[in-house]
C-alpha cells in the first residue's frame, strides 16, 4: 500500500512537470517596432522604438465579483509610440503608432 502511495505521489509529480515545461513562453507579435510575449498568465508588452516594457497579469474573477471599472475598455498606457487598451476579459489592444497597426491579444 505504501508503495502505490509513493508510485502515485511519483507520477503525479512527473505529470505536473510535463504539463508545466509544455507551456512556455509564446511570442504573439515580433515586429521591429514592438515585441508581445507572453508566458502563463503575464504578458510582456516590449516597445522597442521607445525601449520601453509593460507588463501584465491575468487573474481569473468571477463574473458576479467583476468591478464595474473593468467591463468597459479602458487604457493603459498612451505614449508617442505605443497605445495599450485594456479590454474586457483579458483582451489587450495595442496600437502601434510608429508602424501604424492595430494589434488584439488574447
Amino acid at each position: 500500500m505504501k508503495k502505490r502511495i509513493i508510485a502515485l505521489c511519483l507520477l503525479s509529480l512527473l505529470l505536473v512537470a510535463v504539463f508545466t515545461s509544455c507551456m512556455g513562453e509564446r511570442v504573439a507579435v515580433d515586429t521591429d517596432t514592438l515585441k508581445v510575449v507572453q508566458n502563463g498568465s503575464q504578458t510582456v508588452v516590449s516597445d522597442l522604438v521607445a525601449n520601453r516594457e509593460y507588463k501584465f497579469r491575468t487573474a481569473r474573477v468571477r463574473k458576479d465579483r467583476l468591478p464595474e471599472e473593468h467591463k468597459e475598455p479602458r487604457e493603459a498606457f498612451d505614449t508617442d509610440t505605443i497605445r495599450i487598451v485594456m479590454l474586457p476579459h483579458a483582451v489587450l489592444e495595442i496600437t502601434d503608432k510608429t508602424a501604424g497597426k492595430v494589434y488584439t491579444i488574447k
